[in-house]
């Protein structure tokens, strides 16, 4: 075969389109002309019946067979046609997606305003690429489930961890579930007694940064869901609760309580602004909170609120020494718990300066970079020490 002969069935499709469109829908020759297009499906050049798929992807009164038809063909030309055609309704373009390459999955990734049941579909069943090209597509219409699937499928997927990460829907409990992911694997634990202990510690205490830098940065909608997540992944402890007093994040303490006493966060703010009263420990104890753990975020509220906006080490500090005053026990739990906040709370401190002089990119910051701390309530609703 000839390649002039096949260019010049090439432009043969352009004058065939282009009359097809200058006819009127009731124009006897229309039929004709649509017959001649439909025997360019059986055309044994990949090329003309690409030129095809050009010429009909962008015309919404394109004949429904022969966009169909196009869709199942060769890779390149069913993406052709699949990225834009406004003929497929989303049902149609759900099975393209479950029964093509990735190619043409990219290609219906990348459609302009995919909708919320097509995305869910390229999450479910997409390859890979098309799981990232639809994460790329800022105008994809993507619900919490979507993510969630996605962080299911490809959650050791470092590219596909960041791209789910910078998108702004991407809900605040996955994006939580990716800071704890990195983190972890960041940090690989000990071969096992004591030192594995203090690494595991070491973990914790950077998982519990992050979530208090996470959820100072999420909208106050979100709030309350990654509150919910974090108690039912057991992340939602004593020891949270005190980092975040430490680091001013009042608003993570007022949703946690809202949440364990079931009151709404409107009644524990006004509760939160006297946290040594005698309401705040009637709240505290109806939330499940240990006695000592109670008196440690007391105290630590108590001076984080009374300290300027960057004294969170001193603040800390000043919180210990009330606390050992408080504290008998040497062998008090909390008070272990106390002078280990007080650590980090100074070491983040002295190293803040350097920080702000050498800033990184907020992504990097907010995810790989994450620093940032309540044990969890156990099923009985209680919150351990």
């Amino acid at each position: 075969m000839s390649d002039v002969a096949q260019r010049e069935r090439v432009r043969a499709v352009a004058r065939l389109a282009d009359e097809w469109r200058l006819l009127g829908r009731h124009d006897p020759r229309r039929r004709e002309v649509e017959a001649g297009l439909t025997r360019v499906l059986d055309d044994p050049s990949p090329s003309v019946r690409l030129a095809l798929a050009c010429e009909l992807a962008a015309d919404p009164t394109a004949p429904h067979h022969l966009v169909m038809a196009l869709c199942y063909d060769k890779p390149a030309i069913a993406a052709e046609i699949a990225a834009s055609t406004p003929v497929l309704i989303d049902s149609e373009l759900v099975d393209l997606v479950a029964l093509s390459p990735a190619a043409v999955q990219c290609a219906v990734a990348l459609r302009p305003c995919p909708s919320a049941a097509l995305s869910a579909a390229i999450a479910a069943v997409g390859e890979r690429e098309a799981c990232l090209t639809l994460l790329a597509n800022r105008d994809a219409a993507m619900v919490k489930s979507v993510f969630a699937t996605l962080l299911s499928r490809f959650g050791a997927d470092r590219s596909m961890l960041d791209a789910i990460f910078v998108r702004p829907d991407a809900p605040v409990t996955v994006r939580h579930e990716i800071v704890e992911r990195a983190l972890a694997a960041r940090r690989a634990p000990a071969s096992g007694g004591r030192a594995r202990e203090v690494e595991v510690e070491r973990l914790r205490a950077e998982q519990d940064h992050a979530t208090i830098a996470l959820a100072s940065e999420c909208p106050a909608r979100d709030a309350p869901d990654l509150v919910a997540h974090l108690i039912s992944r057991g992340r939602l402890t004593t020891a949270l609760l005190v980092r975040a007093a430490a680091s001013g994040a009042f608003a993570l303490i007022e949703h946690s309580l809202a949440n364990l006493a079931a009151v709404s966060v409107d009644r524990v703010r006004a509760i939160m602004g006297e946290p040594g009263g005698p309401a705040f420990r009637a709240l505290c104890a109806r939330a499940g909170l240990p006695e000592r753990a109670l008196q440690a975020l007391c105290v630590t509220a108590e001076v984080r609120r009374e300290a300027g906006p960057d004294e969170a080490g001193a603040a800390i500090t000043r919180a210990l020494d009330r606390y050992e005053t408080r504290a008998g026990d040497q062998l008090d739990d909390v008070l272990a718990l106390m002078r280990r906040v007080s650590s980090e709370m100074s070491g983040r401190s002295a190293r803040e300066p350097a920080r702000r002089a050498r800033p990184e990119p907020r992504v990097r910051s907010n995810y790989l970079g994450a620093q940032h701390g309540f044990r969890s309530r156990p099923p009985d609703g209680k919150v351990s020490a």
